[in-house]
C-alpha cells in the first residue's frame, strides 16, 4: 500500500525551520506569547486527512475540535467522553448515532458551524486510501436541520465510530470544496486561530469567539521545530521558550529540580514498537519475527529510557478497549530464539540475509541508545543486523515505506480508546501500515471483532482472540509504552497534557 506517514514531505515543501536555539525578533518574548519548541517537523500540508504526523496533530489540537473526545486519564472511566461540539448524542442501534450540535459555534472565519459542515467533514475522512483512513468503512450522515444529524456506519460498530471521530476534526464544508485552501491553512472552531507560518514557526492567536471557556493570558502561541533536544532544553532555561516536549529522562530529572521550570509526566497511550517488514525475507516468516522478539531484553531497554517509559504487558496500552494483561508477552528467551531460528531453517542465524534496522535520533527519548542495544542483542543471537540512524525528517519518510529496511522502530499514540487504530491499521493484510503483514488467521479474528456491535462482546474477542494471535504472529514487538514528558516555564501554568501528549491551553495562565 503506497501510504506514507509523511505523505506530503516530498510532494509539498516542509517549512525550513532553523535548527539552532531561536533568537529572532519575531520569536522574542512578549506579553501573552507562548513559544513552543517541537521535536518533530510538520508535513507542510494542513489537510488533516493527509497525515498521522504528531507535530501536525499537536497544531490541530489548538485549532480544531471534534464532536467529542476521550480524556483517557488513567484511573478514570477511559470510555466516558467529554462533549465538545455537540450538546448530546444517542446510539439508537449498533450502527447509528443521533447528534445535536451546540448552537452559535463559529469557525475562525466567522461562519457558523452547522450539520452540513459535520456531514462534509465525516464523509471526507471516510474516503478510502487516505493517510488518516481510520474508519473501517463508509460514514454516512443524514442532516435533519442545521443542528441535528444522524451518523450511520453499516460496516462497523457505532461505539467504534464514537471512539474514532476524535481524529476527524470538523472542517468547514466550503473549505473541503477547495483543496488548496484546506492544504494551506487551518479554519477550525478551536481556541486558537492559525495566522500563518514563517521561519520562526507556526503562529496561532487567541480566538475571541471561541465557544468554550478560554483564559485571556495566552494571546499567541508559536510552535517551532527544533530537532536537537539539548537546544530545546537550553532555550527553555535561558527564557527563549515556554514549552518543550519529548524530554530525555535525564533532562526531566534535571529540570524537575529547577525552581523556574515546571515538568509534567503522564502514562501515555503510545506504544514504542520494533516493526518487522513482514512483506519480505526473513521476516515474512512469523517464526523469525518471534525469534527476534525473544532475543530482546525489554527490561534492559526500560532501564535505558528511565522516566520516559513504562512496561508494556500487552499488545495494547491499558487505556484501550480490549486491553488485557498477556502472560509472557515479549518474554526475553534466547533459547526460544534459537529453537525458532532452527525451525525456520536458520540454525544459529546461518543463512539469514543482511538485515537493515532503521531508527531515528532527536525525537523519541534515548532512541539511538535503545536501537544500539537492540542491534547488539540481535547480533548476539546470530541476526546479521546493521543499524541505520536517521534524522527525524528522513526517518519519517521511510516509516510507512514497507520496502525500506527490514526493521524500523517508532511510536503510535492515538488519543482514543479505539484499538482498531492500532490493530487493524498495522495488522490487517489489506492495510498493513508499517509492517506489510499478511497472515490469514490474523485477518480472520480482526474481521470478527470489527463486526461485533456489542462493546463488551467485542472487547472480549479482542482480549481473548485478537491479542493472542497478534502475539503469535508478531508483526511487531511493543518494546515499552511511553511516558509523555514536557517542561514549561514556571510562569506558564494550567497547561493540561492528554494521554497522547497533546496540550490543552484553554485554562493556561502566563505571568
Amino acid at each position: 500500500m503506497a501510504l506514507n506517514r509523511r505523505t506530503f514531505l516530498k510532494s509539498t515543501a516542509a517549512l525550513p525551520l532553523v535548527y539552532a536555539i531561536p533568537g529572532t525578533a519575531a520569536f522574542a518574548a512578549e506579553p501573552g506569547h507562548v513559544r513552543w519548541l517541537s521535536p518533530e517537523n510538520t508535513t507542510g500540508n494542513w489537510d488533516p486527512s493527509g497525515n498521522t504526523t504528531q507535530a501536525n496533530i499537536r497544531c490541530e489540537f489548538l485549532t480544531y475540535d471534534s464532536l467529542l473526545r476521550y480524556p483517557m486519564v488513567p484511573g478514570d472511566d477511559v470510555l466516558k467522553p467529554e462533549l465538545l461540539l455537540v450538546e448530546s448524542y444517542d446510539m439508537t442501534d449498533g450502527h447509528t448515532v443521533d447528534f445535536v450540535l451546540k448552537k452559535g459555534v463559529k469557525f475562525h472565519d466567522g461562519s457558523e458551524l452547522t450539520a452540513n459542515d459535520v456531514k462534509a467533514s465525516l464523509e471526507y475522512y471516510s474516503r478510502p486510501g487516505i493517510a488518516r483512513a481510520f474508519y473501517p468503512g463508509p460514514v454516512g450522515v443524514t442532516v435533519k436541520d442545521d443542528y441535528t444529524f444522524t451518523v450511520s456506519v453499516p460496516d462497523f460498530p457505532a461505539h467504534s465510530f464514537l471512539f474514532l471521530q476524535v481524529y476527524s476534526p470538523i472542517l468547514r464544508a466550503a473549505d473541503i470544496a477547495e483543496p488548496a485552501k484546506l492544504q494551506s491553512g487551518m479554519n477550525g472552531t478551536g481556541a486558537y486561530r492559525y495566522i500563518g507560518s514563517s521561519a520562526d514557526g507556526h503562529s496561532f492567536e487567541r480566538f475571541a469567539d471561541y465557544w468554550g471557556p478560554l483564559n485571556e493570558d495566552v494571546q499567541k502561541i508559536t510552535v517551532r521545530y527544533v530537532p536537537d533536544g539539548n537546544a530545546r532544553m537550553l532555550a527553555l532555561m535561558s527564557g527563549e521558550a515556554e514549552i518543550i516536549e519529548r524530554l530525555e529522562p535525564e533532562q526531566f530529572a534535571s529540570l524537575s529540580a529547577e525552581s523556574n521550570v515546571a515538568t509534567q509526566k503522564v502514562n501515555s497511550v503510545e506504544n514504542r514498537y520494533l516493526h518487522f517488514r513482514c512483506n519480505k525475507p526473513p521476516f515474512d516468516d512469523y517464526r523469525v519475527r518471534r525469534a527476534a522478539a525473544a532475543a530482546i531484553d525489554r527490561e534492559g531497554l526500560l532501564s535505558l529510557v528511565g522516566d520516559a517509559g513504562y512496561a508494556a504487558d500487552s499488545v495494547l496500552p491499558p487505556m484501550k478497549l480490549g486491553y488485557t494483561h498477556q502472560e509472557d508477552y515479549g518474554k526475553f528467551d534466547p533459547e526460544l530464539t534459537q529453537k525458532l531460528l532452527a525451525e525456520a531453517g536458520y540454525p544459529n542465524g546461518q543463512g539469514l540475509p543482511p538485515i537493515e534496522y532503521i531508527t531515528s535520533t532527536g525525537f523519541y527519548p534515548k532512541s539511538k541508545e535503545v536501537s544500539e542495544a537492540i542491534a547488539a542483542m540481535l547480533q548476539a543471537q546470530g541476526f546479521p543486523v546493521t543499524l541505520t540512524v536517521m534524522e527525524v525528517a528522513a526517518w519519517n519518510d521511510k516509516y510507512y515505506n514497507v520496502n525500506a529496511g527490514n526493521m524500523i522502530d517508532g511510536g503510535w499514540a492515538p488519543d482514543s480508546p479505539e484499538p482498531n487504530i492500532q490493530i487493524m491499521l498495522q495488522y490487517y493484510s489489506k492495510i498493513g501500515l508499517v509492517t506489510g503483514v499478511n497472515e490469514p488467521e490474523l485477518d480472520a479474528v480482526l474481521l470478527k471483532q470489527v463486526s461485533e456491535t456489542d462493546m463488551d462482546k467485542r472487547a472480549k474477542i479482542i482480549s481473548d482472540e485478537v491479542l493472542p494471535m497478534v502475539a503469535e504472529k508478531m508483526p511487531n514487538l511493543v518494546l515499552y509504552n511511553s511516558n509523555m514528558m514536557i517542561a514549561t516555564s514556571a510562569a506558564l501554568k494550567g497547561v493540561r497534557m492528554t494521554a497522547a501528549g497533546d496540550l490543552d491551553m484553554t485554562q493556561a495562565t502566563l505571568a
